[in-house]
């Protein structure tokens, strides 16, 4: 039996600098369209931290969880199989890991999605022209690797609305630790903390209601 070799590294690092240069011509598209939706783009933000706060408040009141401890942001992972970019909120307690019911709400980043679909098809007919029989798992594994700078542009967006994730959490009257954080990834890999208490300078997104 013919054994087919693993391509892995040398397709992704073949199609570096094809990914670097697509991101690039893309962010100038993305930045324009942030700051033209950036309203839109919060709103729907603070809605799905609202559904995530409603469920979290609902499930206190039932004591069925404590005083928050985070608020984290996490990407979905079976998005990146459906190309859809997708961010889950979840209100945890420290005991989160003991919950029978959990606390989050949705966002789907739409204004990236059309952009992120156009440069992937655009990375597969160039991994296409420098590859001979792709198979669809070395498909899957440029995806993998070009999401990773979707992610980055996320965790920015992610991080200039720390403040106003932080004020919406308390605004809402649900009850919190002293030590709540607000999070980005998963709880129990890398997560990073968002909110510092320092306001950020040049900050885009703004509360219009605020």
């Amino acid at each position: 039996m013919t054994q087919i070799p693993n391509r892995k590294s040398e397709i992704l690092q073949s199609m570096q600098d094809s990914m670097k240069e697509c991101f690039q011509k893309s962010c100038l598209i993305i930045e324009k369209e942030i700051e033209l939706y950036a309203f839109e783009i919060w709103d729907g933000i603070k809605n799905a931290i609202n559904e995530s706060l409603k469920h979290a408040s609902e499930m206190q009141s039932q004591q069925k969880k404590g005083e928050l401890k985070y608020l984290a942001f996490s990407l979905l992972s079976y998005g990146l199989f459906m190309d859809r970019l997708e961010m889950r909120v979840d209100a945890m307690d420290d005991g989160f890991y003991l919950d029978v019911e959990e606390a989050a709400g949705h966002y789907h980043f739409a204004f990236l999605q059309d952009k992120y679909l156009d440069d992937l098809e655009f990375l597969y007919k160039k991994s296409h022209e420098k590859f001979i029989r792709l198979q669809n798992h070395e498909l899957e594994q440029i995806k993998r690797k070009y999401a990773e700078f979707y992610f980055s542009i996320i965790y920015r967006i992610m991080e200039s609305l720390s403040e106003l994730i932080m004020q919406t959490v308390l605004d809402s009257g649900i009850s919190v630790a002293d030590d709540f954080k607000v999070i980005f990834g998963e709880y129990m890999d890398q997560a990073v903390i968002l909110h510092t208490g320092e306001k950020k300078d040049n900050e885009i997104f703004s509360d219009r209601n605020g």
